[in-house]
């Protein structure tokens, strides 16, 4: 190997090494997609449906919410609902990249019950400008040909902003 090209922003003769998140993204398979709502009511729900396919493995790196006041966020495998219609756009961090997601995003399904509640999760609000945004970073590997959502909660006193927000990476099974 010469040493020109050994010569990076890692310092001469240094051999870089990246996460394993940054080789998903430098190979084009890490995507994101979120929704948002300008007045989310109280009590009210914000949605995002994951539906995987049975020839990819996906590995949902992260997770973001927010909620300008008290809230309530859950991760939800499998549960029982009528697909929304309203599609989601999946979009590859590695923006060159002309890979497409190979998973069904949805934001508003409906009549959901049931399911297998994976990583709930409640938080106080500040009830004021700017909010709370609360990202989780475990990854989740999730069953191919299974459905999931992402739920985020308002239980504060009034309409909030708000916004749910997915990073994930697939794999061919």
């Amino acid at each position: 190997m010469s040493t020109e090209k050994m010569e990076t922003v890692f310092g001469k003769r240094a051999i870089p090494v990246i996460s394993n998140e940054l080789n998903h993204i430098h190979g084009g398979l890490y995507f994101t997609a979120s929704v948002t709502k300008a007045d989310l009511g109280a009590a009210a729900l914000l949605y995002i449906e994951m539906i995987i396919p049975e020839n990819i493995e996906v590995h949902l790196k992260s997770f973001s919410y927010y909620n300008g006041d008290d809230g309530h966020f859950e991760f939800v495998e499998a549960p029982t609902l009528t697909t929304g219609v309203t599609p989601l756009t999946a979009y590859n961090k590695y923006r060159r990249s002309v890979k497409k997601s190979g998973i069904v995003l949805k934001s508003n399904p409906t009549g959901i019950s049931g399911g297998t509640v994976l990583d709930p999760m409640f938080f106080k609000g500040t009830n004021q400008a700017p909010g709370i945004l609360i990202t989780n970073d475990t990854e989740w590997i999730l069953k191919p040909s299974t459905t999931y959502l992402l739920r985020l909660e308002n239980n504060g006193a009034g309409a909030e902003q708000a916004l749910l927000k997915a990073g994930w990476c697939e794999e061919p099974v």
